[in-house]
């Protein structure tokens, strides 16, 4: 249920009372029905119905990371504190961070901090509200350092996220081939599922609806044998099936920019067997002792997937919820876009980095499958209000 303002509200009291007053003509008191529109118009021409009360400044928030200890530094942001100055070396230059007037943006460090803050907690503890609280700012202020933050970390996504050139995909297969019985594998394919918070505010939003009665996106996660994001879709609503994630990614429609003929991606039953994938057998072909035994053999190989996945969603649980709206604008969807590729982004950066024993994806839907890379340094929108239920 849409709720109104307070000064929403005084405006429509107000302009009922006026029209019962202009009704009654005559009958009501001239000086009483001035003062209603003198109230009125005061009011619509207010932009704040409330004084604006003042937060602490975040210069005493912002200090308090320096003396936390390295455990609860890492919680806070997700990552070392080494890692976090590197990361800011990278971003704090880029263009979004400059204004084209007088007034200076907040320092670039705290920009970064409330995003990472962001990124790194789900449900009620990425709320808006209380991020602005834990750092001293306001709660638009949130918002828009999280979009500055997105922007420049996406602009990194080239150097990031990037197709293995051919002497990288020689080693790929070189060294699966010793732990396996695929000579060509250049890498391992899956999806998982982002949930939304709440019900997309769009005339297809019962295409996010999917089988387990939660709206969602589907994408696409490729990764190679250390967990390195290679390629990654997103934009497909929850219903659509993996098969047609794989069918529209360029990986498909595009193969020869990036296999060779022999070259090929592991992925789960739920993807097509093509001249660049190999799956898992279906039930019941699965049952037979020889197809169970090579099932056994890409699931163990696959598994390095689901890793991959895995420590996506525990650094960054945002992921398992977001807490975003989603709606006809063109804007919220780029926005979760960014988001996504955002995280993927930070993912590669901090494979060496260390790792929080305490994070874990406690979430339904942080299983994790398999399918097919792209070679794109950049995420691709699939067109995902075209997507219809296949369950």
């Amino acid at each position: 249920m849409v709720r109104k303002s307070p000064r929403a509200e005084a405006l429509h009291s107000l302009g009922l009372a006026l029209q019962k007053s202009y009704l009654l003509g005559p009958l009501e008191n001239d000086s009483f029905t001035d003062d209603l529109e003198f109230a009125y118009l005061a009011i619509a021409r207010t932009r704040y119905f409330q004084g604006r009360e003042s937060v602490p400044k975040q210069a005493a928030y912002l200090g308090l990371l320096d003396v936390l200890d390295d455990e609860r530094f890492r919680n806070k942001v997700r990552m070392s504190r080494e890692a976090f100055a590197a990361l800011l070396i990278r971003i704090e230059d880029d263009a979004v961070f400059r204004n084209n007037s007088r007034c200076s943006q907040a320092p670039v460090r705290l920009q970064l901090v409330v995003a990472l803050s962001r990124f790194g907690h789900s449900g009620t503890g990425s709320r808006i509200g209380k991020i602005a609280r834990t750092w001293g700012i306001l709660e638009g202020a949130v918002v828009q350092y999280t979009k500055r933050v997105i922007v420049a970390i996406c602009r990194l996504a080239p150097r990031v996220i990037y197709w293995p050139s051919e002497a990288e995909r020689k080693q790929i297969k070189e060294d699966i081939h010793k732990k396996s019985w695929f000579p060509e594998c250049v890498g391992f394919v899956d999806g998982t599922h982002l949930p939304i918070y709440q019900r997309p505010a769009k005339k297809d939003a019962e295409d996010y609806f999917n089988r387990k009665r939660t709206y969602l996106f589907n994408v696409m996660i490729v990764n190679d044998h250390q967990k390195r994001i290679r390629y990654t879709t997103f934009g497909h609503c929850g219903s659509a099936h993996d098969t047609r994630v794989w069918d529209s990614s360029d990986l498909s429609t595009s193969s020869e920019r990036y296999f060779t003929p022999e070259e090929y991606l592991l992925a789960d039953s739920g993807y097509p067997n093509t001249n660049h994938t190999v799956c898992s057998f279906k039930a019941p072909l699965a049952n037979e002792p020889t197809n169970a035994k090579f099932n056994n053999c890409i699931a163990g190989l696959r598994v390095c997937n689901e890793h991959c996945i895995g420590m996506l969603k525990a650094r960054f649980p945002s992921l398992t919820g977001l807490r975003l709206v989603i709606n006809e604008r063109t804007k919220s969807l780029k926005l979760a876009q960014g988001w996504f590729l955002a995280c993927c982004v930070l993912h590669n950066l901090l494979l060496d980095d260390g790792w929080c024993d305490n994070w874990t994806v406690d979430d339904q839907f942080a299983e994790i499958a398999t399918q097919p890379p792209s070679a794109e340094a950049y995420v691709s929108v699939g067109n995902g209000s075209s997507a219809r239920r296949e369950e």
